[in-house]
């Protein structure tokens, strides 16, 4: 049977293409339908309002058990993160935003240096345990009234099932001269690559993501939303805690992206930095596909 849906970017009709399980509790997993947006280039997972809810109390990197865990594993690239967004400000910020702030990792170390931090968290139990730590965590955009220099989204965008209307209503809440830094998966031309040696779909690569975007998928979007990208920058996955084979992907990808010179990003994922347009830009754009 052929789905036809609209693209959540461009609005274009976004056909079917494959299946892939979702989790959506504990113990449960549902096959979902994925659709795709050739114009933005883009996969979307088809999903009830259900699943996606139950899906963010079921996923491993939302259980509360698993704090220290993650924050060993991802210190160091948060780390990185904070000091990316400093790079790309005319000056030091002040406030930060983070969207799907789970842990509330990046808001204590944004503490630690001087930085007034607010999250956003929808899953209770998470945002129960920031309000634990003494961080300001909320469970919606409507709760923040003072504006941030800079909007982060590590690894929640793709979840957003309406991304250009959560980003125009991002953009309300940045300083005059903030910036958002993005950081996404980049698994598409993987897929399709395979599929072609193969000789079908394997959307399993997807991960969880409802959005599976494409470096011209999110800088559409971000377009659309009123956004300049100002720089695209390959991830490969440097700063987290990994296994072996992992990381050589890693590395493998880097350079295959740089032997480009970055025309295409080959890296597991992609950090995207934007600013409001027409406001003022200090850095370079980097060559968007």
């Amino acid at each position: 049977m052929v789905t036809l849906s609209p693209c959540p970017v461009c609005g274009a009709v976004a056909e079917t293409v494959g299946t892939s399980l979702y989790r959506t509790s504990l113990n449960t997993w549902h096959p979902t339908i994925i659709v795709e947006c050739h114009s933005c280039d883009i996969f979307i997972r088809v999903l009830q309002d259900s699943d996606r809810s139950g899906h963010f109390y079921a996923a491993s990197y939302v259980q509360p058990e698993r704090d220290g865990t993650v924050w060993n594993e991802r210190r160091q690239f948060l780390c990185s993160i904070l000091e990316l967004a400093n790079h790309h400000l005319p000056k030091s910020f002040l406030r930060l935003l983070d969207v799907g702030c789970s842990y509330g990792h990046l808001l204590e170390l944004a503490r630690t240096k001087g930085i007034d931090a607010e999250g956003i968290e929808i899953n209770k139990n998470l945002l129960a345990l920031c309000e634990y730590k003494g961080l300001t965590v909320w469970p919606s955009l409507d709760s923040i009234t003072r504006p941030a220099d800079v909007i982060t989204l590590i690894d929640s965008l793709y979840y957003l099932p309406r991304p250009v209307e959560s980003v125009c209503q991002l953009r309300t809440k940045l300083s005059s001269d903030g910036i958002m830094v993005i950081r996404v998966t980049n698994r598409n031309w993987f897929i399709r690559a395979r599929a072609t040696i193969v000789g079908k779909y394997d959307f399993e690569f997807l991960g969880d993501a409802e959005v599976g975007y494409s470096v011209r998928g999110i800088s559409r979007l971000l377009e659309y939303a009123g956004f300049t990208v100002t720089a695209i920058l390959p991830d490969s996955l440097t700063g987290r805690k990994l296994a072996l084979k992992t990381r050589a992907i890693g590395v493998l990808t880097l350079v295959a992206t740089n032997l480009t010179f970055r025309q295409r990003f080959l890296t597991p994922g992609v950090i995207v930095i934007a600013r409001p347009t027409g406001r003022s830009v200090s850095s370079s754009i980097s060559r968007v596909q």
